[in-house]
């Protein structure tokens, strides 16, 4: 989007949601891949953790996507802004986007979900946020991204458990409730080949936007991100570009 009077082109604010028990710290890394002058990166602190570690964690989806929006509102200025979720990082964007166009009329550019699939559909697996200490330590090995040896530390599961079990309780009663207004930009889905999630259900995004929606796969499991860091990064910066070139064409139609 070009910015009136000045020329400049503005860059794009790309909102970065973590997965369930992470923090902004997972998106550090992508600092060195990123185009700054095109995309302004702000990776977003839940409640409870990193700077924010003094406020209260909140396991209600309702309350996590209200303190995020508190959070981010005075950033999204009047240039154009995009999402990217990871796992639960998506169910918050997906609302963040609802409240954003609710409060404020703007709509996002683009968004980009990864590693959860469409929320309409069921879950195939048994709650994890009610099990007893040892089993949800089992589970959460299973799930990849965090080793036996991490639970061997009592400090860090003083500190960590809480957050993923408050997390984990904010997704697993989450429901999507229908809205008024559809979301009309256009969505990537990322998701990983080897993850349990299949690529019907990653397409299922593209029931909750009247823009386009595009899969795609990585190798690995659910936590794909952490190998193909730079080719994530590369994807939305093509994309966010794209989306920019399609705003700028409807933008000169609609004054023709």
């Amino acid at each position: 989007m070009i910015e009136e009077g000045c020329g400049m082109m503005q860059p794009v604010k790309l909102f970065c949601l973590p997965y369930a028990g992470g923090s902004s710290a997972i998106y550090a890394r992508w600092k060195k891949y990123i185009d700054s002058s095109k995309i302004e990166l702000l990776p977003v602190e839940l409640a409870g953790r990193g700077a924010r570690m003094e406020l209260p964690l909140l396991d209600c989806m309702d309350e996590v996507v209200e303190d995020v929006y508190h959070t981010i509102k005075d950033k999204i200025g009047s240039g154009p802004f995009a999402f990217f979720g990871y796992s639960m990082g998506c169910l918050v964007s997906l609302e963040l986007a609802h409240q954003v166009v609710q409060r404020t009329g703007r709509m996002p550019l683009y968004m980009c979900m990864a590693a959860r699939k469409a929320p309409h559909l069921p879950g195939r697996k048994s709650p994890l946020h009610t099990l007893l200490p040892e089993q949800f330590e089992k589970e959460i090995i299973k799930l990849g991204g965090t080793s036996p040896e991490f639970f061997q530390d009592a400090e860090l599961v003083r500190l960590f458990v809480p957050m993923l079990r408050a997390d984990l309780k904010a997704l697993e009663t989450y429901q999507f409730q229908p809205k008024s207004t559809r979301l009309t930009c256009d969505f990537s889905v990322l998701g990983g080949i080897q993850d349990d999630i299949t690529l019907e259900e990653l397409s299922g995004w593209g029931q909750y936007t009247e823009g386009t929606c595009t899969t795609y796969q990585y190798e690995g499991g659910h936590f794909f991100l952490n190998d193909y860091s730079e080719a994530i990064v590369r994807h939305l910066q093509q994309t966010i570009e794209d989306a920019l070139r399609g705003q700028k064409l409807l933008h000169h139609a609609a004054l023709e």
